[in-house]
């Protein structure tokens, strides 16, 4: 009876010298993100595999993941922590799948997370720290969860009745006579030497195939995730309508380093313009002026092009005209705030929306 209580003791005594040395160091683990691009408000599904290589088992493994912003676990105590526990047998991979709630728009990068092991008697613990470099992007609400602006169903009512009125040079139709306005590029000289007065070409009228975004962000995270929202249901209105949509923006794009997407409309545009809306960050790399000096390398002059940004500046009203002459069609889209002042442009069309009180207490918040 003391030989069995003296080994018991003994085992006891080694027991967590033998688990930390054969099993605690030989439990593997990795962590994945199942849906790294999700929607507003989704779950966002992690895969954790925990891989016991020894032959002693490991009872019990406490995860504990840090979350950015833009994520939430839900347990009310400690949101920003994503915890969990399993266990692992002898030579056992272990599968565990977890979720939390996508909470706000953006980029959210989990950098490491903390690992937990203990023996089975609670007598030894040991931490390990993981790296997981891993991001997740927070797309824009959309569909039911956009409350979608008056104006800007009325910039979308307008551009599919102006997308009707533009002259294809390659219909053409006729010779006329001159009139005040007629463009001197279309001046037929032939016609004219002939019958001794200006004469111009007659064309006929086809539909705007291409509709370019051009996309001036915010420094302000709340106004830039309202701008965002505004984009993906303009750009989903716009592909409805038969139109090859793109974008041009001066903001920082923290995944895919790029600040233009070629129009199309491919059934796949919306969800990639969608996705370039979750992965920006607040960063402009430029002013909006210098964005429009840039914008004819980016669409041609028989083009659809609307600005969207919160504000224009003296300079930046300089340069819509500037641009505005090598354009057919330029509308401006401008999102203020409540006694802003709203600038004057000659000849451009002018879409103007005022956040309502509640957007903009959470503007001043975000600001």
């Amino acid at each position: 009876m003391w030989i069995v209580l003296l080994a018991i003791l003994i085992a006891v005594w080694l027991w967590p010298e033998v688990w930390e040395r054969f099993v605690s160091k030989k439990v593997l683990v990795k962590i994945d993100v199942v849906n790294p691009i999700v929607d507003y408000e989704d779950p966002v599904a992690f895969h954790c595999t925990v891989i016991n290589t020894s032959r002693l088992p490991c009872p019990r493994i406490r995860f504990s993941i840090r979350l950015p912003e833009q994520l939430d676990s839900g347990n009310p105590e400690r949101r920003e922590f994503a915890e969990f526990s399993t266990y692992v047998m002898p030579l056992q991979q272990a599968d565990v799948t977890f979720e939390v709630n996508s909470i706000k728009r953006g980029f959210g990068k989990l950098v490491q997370a903390e690992v937990l092991l203990v023996d089975g008697l609670g007598l030894r613990r040991r931490f390990e720290t993981i790296s997981l470099n891993v991001g997740v992007v927070v797309r824009p609400k959309r569909g039911d969860a956009l409350v979608v602006p008056t104006r800007l169903l009325d910039l979308v009512g307008d551009i599919r009745v102006k997308r009707f009125y533009n002259e294809d040079p390659s219909l053409l139709q006729g010779i006329r006579p001159y009139q005040d306005g007629d463009s001197m590029k279309y001046v037929s000289w032939y016609a004219t030497a002939r019958t001794q007065q200006l004469m111009v070409k007659q064309f006929g009228y086809t539909t705007t195939a291409r509709c370019l975004i051009v996309f001036a962000g915010s420094e302000n995270y709340v106004i830039l995730d309202y701008l965002c929202e505004r984009v993906v249901h303009l750009t989903e209105q716009l592909l409805n309508a038969g139109l090859a949509v793109g974008m041009y923006s001066n903001m920082f794009d923290i995944i895919n380093r790029s600040f233009f997407v070629v129009p199309s409309s491919a059934p796949e545009q919306l969800e990639t313009i969608r996705t370039r809306m979750g992965s920006i960050e607040a960063i402009p790399f430029t002013s909006l002026a210098n964005l429009l000096y840039t914008v004819p390398k980016f669409a041609s002059s028989g083009d659809m092009v609307i600005v969207l940004t919160e504000q224009v500046s003296a300079t930046a009203a300089a340069a819509l005209q500037h641009v505005g002459r090598s354009l057919q069609s330029l509308s401006v889209y401008l999102l203020t705030r409540e006694g802003e002042a709203i600038p004057r442009l000659r000849n451009i069309p002018l879409y103007v929306e005022t956040l309502s009180d509640a957007e903009q207490k959470l503007a001043r918040v975000g600001g």
